[in-house]
């Protein structure tokens, strides 16, 4: 798809705006799950529309094979004296980072959407509507008055830490999805589509133990109260001890039958612990895959999310793994490059299995 310009200060984006960007050298978007969504753009200088493209301009550009085509704003212009314009655009949902959200309490995920909708402190009505495409239980405290975007996630008193889920952004819609992407049964194989294979492996963040602890601050009318779990083990290959400290003080809600809040037994911090080990595959090592593929027909276009099989026999490898990064070329409409993860979960293997006896 050819790619358009908006002006500045444009807001809705139908129609050609100041041109399509049919001299365009290369547009591409990339999309990392939960993280940045970008456009860049080489442009030449000697193009129709080379004097238009500045800072704060809008590039409607289609940024993966699913999606409608989105805006991105431009953060940045350079011209080089190789003859061509590069341009760097952010998608327009960045612009969440300057709308303020007033203080709010939240008992659950609908909630809190409410609030950070509805607690908007701007000069004239935002359009950006914040959605979910589930609903869960959990309290969320906003004591200062913090951007929408830094509510969002990134740090653990954030939307996302607290529920969750994975964003899917459209234009001004920001929908947190319990999940993206889907099982579409695509298997990438060394030397049948798979071009070029890079992996990596990061133990930095894998621990041999966690131990778990919950503290209530002393007041002027109560003493402090600190409790301590044991130490649990995580099942993974580590050689030494590495012990994890978990502090439960903000994650464990328990009320008697007035509705006070009342510490955790000893017993009830380790059984988070063990929850907390079972759903984060904290003692599994980080496996990470970038794959090049070749423009083959055969197989559908993956998305950010979803889940694919990865067989490459020189380095024993047979698995599932999710998409979490993607580059799409615009111009071409194809993917150029693919991150994976692999999928820390006890049906891994079995999916591996499938998906190699389904592609041998």
């Amino acid at each position: 798809m050819i790619p358009i310009l908006y002006p500045r200060g444009q807001t809705v984006f139908y129609g050609n705006g100041l041109g399509r960007l049919i001299d365009s050298v290369r547009c591409r978007c990339t999309e990392t799950l939960n993280g940045g969504y970008e456009l860049e753009l080489q442009y030449p200088k000697s193009g129709l529309h080379a004097n238009d493209i500045d800072i704060n301009c809008i590039i409607k550009a289609k940024p993966n094979h699913e999606d409608y085509s989105q805006p991105f704003r431009i953060y940045s212009v350079e011209k080089n004296y190789d003859g061509y314009i590069y341009a760097k655009a952010a998608h327009i949902s960045y612009d969440v980072s300057g709308i303020p959200v007033l203080p709010f309490k939240a008992n659950k995920l609908s909630e809190a959407i409410d609030k950070m909708n509805s607690n908007q402190k701007v000069i004239k009505a935002s359009e950006f509507v914040l959605a979910a495409d589930f609903d869960l239980d959990g309290e969320m405290t906003v004591s200062n008055p913090a951007s929408l975007r830094s509510l969002l996630g990134g740090t653990d008193n954030t939307l996302s830490y607290i529920y969750g889920g994975e964003y899917h952004y459209d234009s001004y819609t920001i929908t947190l999805m319990s999940s993206r992407g889907s099982k579409k049964g695509v298997c990438f194989r060394y030397g049948k589509n798979i071009t070029d294979f890079e992996q990596t492996i990061d133990c930095e963040d894998l621990y041999s133990s966690i131990f778990g602890f919950w503290r209530k601050p002393a007041t002027d009318n109560t003493d402090e109260v600190l409790i301590y779990g044991n130490i649990i083990d995580v099942e993974n290959v580590l050689p030494y001890d590495k012990i994890y400290v978990l502090d439960t003080s903000s994650l464990i809600k328990l009320k008697d039958e007035n509705n006070n809040d009342i510490p955790p037994t000893s017993s009830q911090i380790d059984d988070y612990v063990r929850n907390y080990i079972a759903s984060r595959a904290i003692g599994l090592p980080n496996y990470s895959m970038k794959l090049t593929y070749a423009d083959d027909s055969s197989i559908i276009q993956v998305c950010l999310g979803d889940t694919v099989g990865v067989i490459f026999s020189d380095y024993n490898i047979k698995t599932i793994a999710r998409c979490s990064r993607v580059v799409y070329d615009s111009l071409l409409e194809r993917n150029e490059s693919v991150d994976i993860g692999v999928v820390n979960n006890g049906i891994a293997g079995e999916l591996a299995s499938s998906f190699a006896k389904n592609n041998e």
